[in-house]
């Protein structure tokens, strides 16, 4: 390793408390879904803080980079500001040791704090490269109904288009264990299925066509759905609500559906089968007493499929890093916002922030910020370095 290298390294094996501070800081900002405002302004101020030119772009992303005069070849690397819990969710953290309790500890607050320490130390000599630059982005809405909205805007707006022609790599920090490395996007969709009709009393319009039996029957054929298991495609009724009393037939009810593969292909083929059974249900429903039912289908969720080749410079990158450190590498599939670069063909993967932590989506999250975790942050910066190096070599 070089000197610089060396010197950096030192760095992250004195930031341990440093970092449970930040990460401590970060999780009690609240950020709900569709609520990120404090968070990204606080993260905002903390990259101005680092020297670096920072803005938030038209939707709200925040945006931080050093001079990128003359760099050609950028990269991104990116956590995300948005958390899954709703507004009012109790987000005060209870350390015991070096280990954090709280909603959204690790998921993504731990990921904030390490991009945050990484583009510190990007001031030591990295941010001094030639050819390459690296731009550091906190995105929101990762999580949920959010659909990455974030990430997406950063590809499709025309506002980053200067970014995205020079972009060579994306690494997104969320998830759990040095190994893992993701390298292939879960495509999902996701819908709210709304069946409907006229409506009346339960006993006065007796006979009238009912929303809920067709949505019962819609549901009922889903369950029995045949899927692949490679590449593995997955389905769930994960909501359902409807009627507006115990004595009516109601006018109105619908379901939450979401289907995930790695193949658009299978992707397409559950949307054709949900529109084929909604159909036919109604029709039925329609048929079997007076009255009309409708159903209409809302795409609520859309996140495609992608891949990143193992031969790319960036999985290698990873790889090396992992290796330095005498860590094995996991690849695998994940939703996130990795997603988007890779569904486009531009190389990206999305590597840990914590080596160790659980329950993550629940009240009772948690992650162990103890001296174990600096590895990680070694790695995310070792991949950084090693990712500029081979850059720059397809570059000459």
């Amino acid at each position: 390793m070089n000197e610089r290298t060396i010197r950096v390294l030192e760095e992250i094996n004195k930031s341990k408390e440093e970092l449970i501070e930040l990460t401590i800081k970060i999780t009690e900002i609240p950020s709900p879904p569709f609520g990120e405002e404090k968070r990204g302004e606080y993260i905002h101020k903390k990259f101005e803080q680092l020297g670096y030119r920072t803005r938030f772009d038209g939707l709200g992303n925040v945006i931080a980079y050093a001079d990128l005069e003359g760099k050609d070849h950028l990269v991104v690397l990116s956590a995300h500001l948005d958390t899954v819990f709703p507004e009012g969710t109790d987000v005060t953290v209870r350390r015991e040791g070096d280990t954090l309790y709280a909603p959204g500890v690790c998921d993504d607050s731990r990921g904030l704090s390490v991009l945050l320490k990484i583009a510190e130390l990007c001031n030591l000599g990295l941010n001094n490269e030639d050819e390459v630059g690296i731009i550091f982005v906190a995105t929101l809405g990762e999580e949920g109904l959010g659909d990455l909205r974030g990430v997406k805007y950063l590809f499709n707006n025309e506002e980053h288009y200067e970014i995205r022609k020079r972009l060579r790599a994306f690494i997104t920090l969320d998830g759990i264990g040095i190994s893992t490395v993701v390298n292939s996007g879960l495509g999902s969709r996701r819908y709210k299925i709304k069946f409907s009709g006229p409506g009346g009393h339960s006993f006065g319009a007796f006979g009238m066509v009912n929303p809920i039996h067709s949505l019962g029957k819609v549901a009922a054929a889903i369950s029995e759905w045949k899927v692949p298991s490679t590449p593995k495609s997955t389905f769930a009724i994960s909501g359902v609500s409807g009627g507006r009393s115990i004595n009516a037939i109601p006018d109105s009810c619908y379901m939450l559906v979401d289907t995930r593969s790695e193949d658009v292909a299978q992707l397409d083929k559950m949307m054709d089968d949900l529109e084929s059974l909604c159909k036919k249900f109604t029709r039925m429903e329609s048929k079997s007493g007076y009255g009309n039912l409708e159903y209409s289908i809302e795409v609520i969720g859309d996140r495609p499929p992608g891949k990143t080749l193992h031969e790319s410079p960036l999985v290698k990158a990873v790889v090396r890093a992992n290796e330095s450190l005498k860590y094995p590498v996991k690849f695998s599939a994940s939703s996130t916002d990795a997603n988007i670069p890779m569904s486009i063909g531009i190389p990206a993967v999305c590597v840990a922030s914590v080596h160790k932590a659980g329950r993550a989506h629940s009240l009772e999250e948690f992650v162990n910020a103890g001296e174990e975790s600096l590895d990680v942050v070694k790695r995310n910066y070792l991949l950084l370095e090693y990712l500029f190096e081979n850059l720059k070599s397809e570059i000459s």
